[in-house]
């Protein structure tokens, strides 16, 4: 133990803000005290969330301290998830740019270090797409993205992130992994090299595409299409946008649902200048919003400016 309260006194020696760091500390001291003498479980739910982010406490810079905790408290990774929920809690609160990016370099670092359980590797994958994609846009990220394209099984969502930052020197391992056909990979990978413009894989994409029936899109990729951001996704939602089609709906003494609410919400999502607000209305105000959003493309489609800032 003499080593466990090395590590915790070093804490005391940080400087964050302006309040007394003592209280602080203590309190790492009891909870973690708690959690290896205790028998209730309850005392093992080490939520360094509530402990650290509601005192507007960095927790990046606690990092190697818990890390070297995990031994002494037996929950591995219930103490890894905890940090890493707490990163994505304080992204979300915190006006810092520096701390977002940091917590997204640091994402990409979970990711990328086998040391954590593939729980939490999975949970940060898939909660990338809840951090700005402006984060991860520069030099320290971009790194770990790449090195983790090197790997022989890439993670499908820095997969995705690639093409979303248009990393084009990463073009030949897409395509490796394209042709690869690693189920999962080998469609991300696709839908990368379609984000950053790929002649050829825009062609591939959307020729299939345009195959399929209206409801089989909307159904099965319309997510895909809106993350691609080019001409041939605008093209495609506006077609929907016009389609007449409907499926039954959830409950008989509901209207059926139409398919053209889907193309409408996609462009409100994807356009910088649409002035049509979808988001958040209620479902009586559907109809009028789509009959907007209809009239606005009609008289503006040759100005339809993509917004490829966002995922």
């Amino acid at each position: 133990m003499k080593k466990y309260f090395l590590l915790i006194s070093t804490l005391s020696s940080l400087s964050f803000f302006s309040y007394s760091q003592n209280s602080i500390v203590k309190e790492i001291e009891s909870r973690i005290s708690r959690s290896i003498n205790s028998t209730d479980s309850s005392y093992n739910q080490f939520t360094i969330d509530d402990l650290l982010s509601n005192k507007e406490i960095d927790s990046l810079q606690y990092w190697p301290i818990y890390r070297s905790l995990n031994e002494k408290l037996r929950i591995k990774n219930k103490l890894d998830f905890d940090l890493i929920a707490s990163f994505y809690s304080i992204s979300a609160h915190s006006n810092n740019i520096d701390l977002k990016k940091a917590i997204a370099y640091r994402q990409l670092l979970i990711i990328n270090d086998s040391s954590f359980s593939q729980f939490n590797r999975n949970f940060s994958s898939s909660s990338m797409s809840s951090i700005d994609l402006s984060f991860y846009d520069n030099d320290l990220s971009k790194k770990q993205i790449t090195i983790n394209l090197d790997r022989k099984n890439a993670d499908r969502n820095i997969i995705l992130l690639a093409g979303a930052l248009q990393m084009q020197n990463l073009t030949p391992q897409l395509q490796k992994i394209v042709d690869s056909n690693f189920a999962g990979n080998s469609t991300n990978a696709a839908l990368a090299l379609c984000r950053m413009g790929n002649h050829d894989a825009l062609q591939k994409y959307f020729s299939s595409i345009h195959r399929l029936s209206v409801k089989n899109i909307v159904h099965d990729n319309w997510k895909e299409i809106e993350y691609i951001k080019q001409a041939e996704s605008i093209d495609l939602l506006v077609t929907i946008l016009f389609s007449t089609e409907t499926e039954p709906a959830l409950k008989e003494t509901w209207p059926p649902e139409k398919l053209a609410y889907y193309g409408m919400e996609a462009l409100d999502r994807m356009l910088k200048n649409c002035p049509i607000k979808v988001r958040g209305i209620y479902s009586n105000e559907r109809d009028a919003k789509l009959e907007d959003m209809r009239k606005w493309v009609k008289n503006n489609r040759k100005s339809l400016v993509i917004n490829k800032n966002i995922w």
